[in-house]
């Protein structure tokens, strides 16, 4: 699988076919916003979440969790990529298959102008 790119990235989030994962803490996103439309799972959660049913993942994400087969692409983000790999494993251990990393991170976001909301 190809890593995301800014450019395929903010395609899919203006498009609506990515779910993206922003691996960072909560605390991270507050001090520097996320990408428009992401979901804070940090990856000391990952594991966890996506072993949840889909009523305990919605109660505690506040998102429907993504099916392993749909059309959206599920796409992994943190700061930098350094721990995108990681994250990426663990999905694909959980059966999600068509799980693709944004090794740019939020930071390659950034310099490319992408908008930016608070973290909600």
């Amino acid at each position: 699988m190809a890593d995301y790119t800014y450019q395929d990235l903010h395609e899919a989030v203006v498009s609506g076919d990515a779910v993206v994962i922003d691996i960072r803490n909560k605390k991270e996103l507050e001090e520097t916003g996320q990408i428009p439309n992401s979901h804070c799972i940090p990856i000391s959660c990952l594991e966890k979440a996506f072993k949840m049913d889909q009523d305990t993942f919605l109660q505690e994400y506040g998102f429907d969790k993504p099916a392993k087969e749909t059309s959206r692409k599920l796409v992994v983000s943190d700061f930098k990529g350094q721990r995108v790999p990681e994250a990426v494993d663990l999905l694909k251990k959980s059966g999600y298959e068509d799980v693709r990393p944004y090794k740019g991170g939020f930071e390659d976001w950034k310099q490319h102008n992408g908008p930016i909301e608070q973290y909600r």
